[in-house]
């Protein structure tokens, strides 16, 4: 009888790393689901890094997205990514890989977060539910993130993103409220608003 408990003890035990994985991945899931379903996302966020604090805006719908901060704003239609830096009133073009992308707008490592890393069940504060991301290629160049989810909505409240660098970026979602659906102009650079950029084509 105490070898039958002991195996069946052993069993379970083994089991447990598994059932884990599958509850954060099904919790990503849903919280990814959440955010790409909505006809839009408008959050406002602040970012606290080595190089200080900054605050600014995001508007997803889909795939696409809009970011506006003091020094820089960015704008992606799906395909196409222009990258306004202000003071140097110079606009990049580029058509970025999933990668770059999760670099420039760290909510996109929520939906893309099966293709490139390994999630677990973290300790949760209370009224949270809390998600470890591990790179599985160690030449990535976010090599861990932890996603903060509010327990009722699934809506991100905090992204810690670890860089191969060994940097850290703590992001912060203030707020979060879903819209309607927002013109394809919003995820595009307008040239006409901008009259003095310089563009540099680098696609």
């Amino acid at each position: 009888m105490n070898k039958v408990i002991i195996t069946l003890i052993a069993v379970f035990t083994a089991l447990m790393p598994a059932a884990a994985q599958q509850t954060a991945d099904a919790l990503l899931q849903q919280a990814a689901s959440k955010l790409t379903s909505a006809k839009s996302v408008e959050a406002a966020y602040t970012i606290k890094g080595s190089g200080g604090t900054t605050s600014g805006t995001i508007l997803l719908a889909g795939n696409r997205f809009r970011m506006t901060a003091p020094q820089i704003m960015t704008w992606f239609d799906g395909k196409t990514q222009w990258t306004y830096a202000v003071a140097q009133q110079e606009v990049s073009i580029t058509e970025p890989t999933a990668q770059e992308l999760q670099q420039v707008n760290p909510l996109l490592i929520i939906s893309g977060f099966r293709n490139n890393y390994k999630a677990v069940i973290d300790k949760s504060p209370a009224g949270t539910k809390r998600v470890r991301l591990t790179a599985k290629n160690t030449r990535s160049s976010i090599s861990s993130a932890v996603i903060t989810l509010n327990a009722s909505t699934l809506y991100p409240t905090e992204i810690t993103l670890t860089l191969s660098n060994k940097q850290t970026l703590a992001i912060k979602i203030n707020s979060l409220k879903i819209g309607s659906t927002p013109a394809a102009s919003a995820f595009r650079f307008d040239k006409k608003a901008y009259p003095k950029a310089e563009i540099v084509d680098l696609r």
